[in-house]
């Protein structure tokens, strides 16, 4: 049975470019900041336009700074998203954060989150000056994790056949609408958390991975059009 709805799934997927972008329900919008490329539902501001908890704390390798959520989605529902490549086996997470006279357990960190892979085009035009708009469709089921309650980096085994999902995405791309771009997204979203001692806010320290040296962060290191995936 379950052979069978990832078929009809698949079947789906690599039908819904010729019924037009706009008109597919499943169609999820993800914006990338450029260097690197991430984006988040929501980070505590001070004030509109504040990035001092910025997804893009991240992948800056500073313990010192930290992604931290909006006061809103404090709890659980905030979600962080990554460009990640093909082959990637494994996440590196640091939860909560720590500053200068802020101890680990003050505020809440991540119990419980869900990842999900997406496959995502950007058509033209599509850009802002938030940074490069992309539809995304799931490429797999999402999946639960459990952090453990440490500062300390956790590996998260990404079990995935990336040789089957890249053959996939090139059908995908071969019957896609006109598109300027495209990307694997990681995204992460909080589900349940554990409390800190001063209550308030959420934060997630460092998103990592240990792929190839150049893809230890998102980036941009290869030219797709010379691959012949897009259009010129």
């Amino acid at each position: 049975m379950k052979k069978l709805v990832l078929f009809l799934f698949i079947l789906l997927l690599f039908n819904a470019p010729a019924l037009g972008l706009d008109r597919y329900d499943p169609w999820e919008e993800f914006i990338l900041t450029d260097h690197p490329r991430c984006g988040a539902s929501s980070w505590l501001q001070e004030e509109e336009g504040d990035l001092t908890y910025h997804a893009l704390n991240l992948f800056d390798q500073d313990t010192r700074t930290a992604w931290v959520v909006g006061a809103k989605q404090a709890e659980s529902g905030g979600k962080v998203w990554v460009e990640v490549e093909t082959g990637l086996k494994e996440l590196l997470i640091q939860n909560g954060y720590s500053l200068p006279g802020l101890p680990y357990r003050a505020n809440n960190r991540i119990k419980k989150a869900e990842l999900q892979l997406w496959v995502a085009l950007q058509k033209p035009g599509m850009i802002s000056e938030k940074g490069a708009h992309f539809n995304a469709l799931p490429a797999l089921e999402p999946w639960m994790i459990q952090l453990e309650d440490t500062p300390q980096k956790q590996i998260i085994p990404l079990d995935r056949d990336w040789n089957l999902l890249q053959q996939e995405m090139d059908r995908f791309l071969s019957r896609a609408e006109a598109a300027v771009d495209y990307a694997w997204i990681m995204s992460l979203e909080i589900k349940a958390i554990y409390p800190g001692m001063a209550g308030g806010n959420t934060g997630l320290t460092s998103l990592s991975w240990n792929l190839l040296p150049q893809y230890y962060r998102p980036g941009r290191p290869r030219d797709f059009r010379s691959q012949g995936l897009l259009g010129k």
